[in-house]
């Protein structure tokens, strides 16, 4: 199950929705593009965001020897999150330039500068790091914008030093294809949210184990993280309306519109178990 997405769609699709995202999202403390892990009922959306950020870094075991590279980093949440809570390394690579300057200004915003860096790069290429440079690959709800999962995987075993760890936490397809509703409840939030496709856990995790990695472990974490999917679903219901009737306005862009849309179809297809959400780990 494909949709057709590219590398120019993504960033006009983070340009445009950046105002939406800031708002919703981002001007929060955690300062994170990606969903909460609820352990309590009562956890607020700052404390559950912090959350999928230090649970994902305990599943690799993180600390302040690591040097980490933050795949796909966003405005630099974790990346700087990291740095300050574990004492880690960080480098973040992104292909959104506005998102790199932030990520920067946060970073000296939070006093980690001089253990953060930001760079431009495709973390399916990554052509400007050399082989052997990190302890850890960290991918926090971004390779699921990867067409070639299993590059990016390359990639990261090259860049990988010996005993290396990887954490990919993101959305995975309970499915290899989809039909009828199924399909186009997928489509629709997939390309609203201008994903390619989500791979299956057995799918990413038998990349890994052919690249060589080992201990790879699975953990689903989907109820822990439905509430933030929640949150987006009830914003969606009086937000496509009112988005409609500002796109004939031309206040409300067609990919802003997808975007809401797809919040609407990312809950009902988890709700169905179309997909998933778990944290994926392992070692080379």
């Amino acid at each position: 199950m494909t949709v057709g997405v590219n590398q120019d769609e993504i960033k006009e699709y983070y340009a445009q929705c950046h105002s939406s995202l800031d708002e919703g999202w981002i001007q929060n403390s955690h300062r994170g593009v990606h969903v909460g892990y609820y352990e309590n009922e009562d956890d607020d959306l700052d404390t559950a965001v912090e959350n999928m950020t230090r649970v994902t870094a305990d599943a690799v075991d993180i600390g302040p020897k690591d040097d980490v590279l933050c795949a796909g980093c966003g405005v630099g949440g974790p990346a700087t999150w990291l740095a300050k809570e574990r004492g880690a390394s960080v480098t973040g690579i992104n292909i959104s330039e506005p998102q790199l300057e932030l990520a920067r200004e946060l970073a000296q915003e939070l006093g980690v500068s001089e253990n953060t860096a930001f760079q431009y790069g495709d973390f399916t290429e990554m052509e400007a790091i050399p082989d052997d440079e990190f302890d850890v690959i960290w991918g926090l709800e971004a390779i699921c914008h990867a067409d070639d999962k299993r590059k990016f995987l390359q990639q990261a075993k090259r860049v990988l030093r010996d005993g290396g760890r990887i954490v990919v936490a993101d959305g995975y397809a309970h499915k290899p294809t989809y039909e009828g509703k199924e399909k186009k409840w997928m489509d629709k939030w997939l390309y609203g949210w201008k994903c390619p496709h989500l791979a299956t856990v057995d799918e990413f995790s038998t990349y890994l184990s052919d690249l060589g990695f080992t201990d790879v472990t699975q953990e689903d974490v989907t109820e822990n993280i439905v509430p933030s999917l929640e949150v987006m679903f009830r914003y969606s219901l009086f937000a496509i309306p009112i988005g409609k009737i500002l796109s004939v306005f031309g206040k409300r862009s067609e990919t802003e519109l997808e975007n809401i849309v797809g919040c609407y179809y990312q809950y009902r297809s988890i709700k169905k178990d179309l997909w998933g959400y778990y944290i994926i780990s392992a070692e080379l």
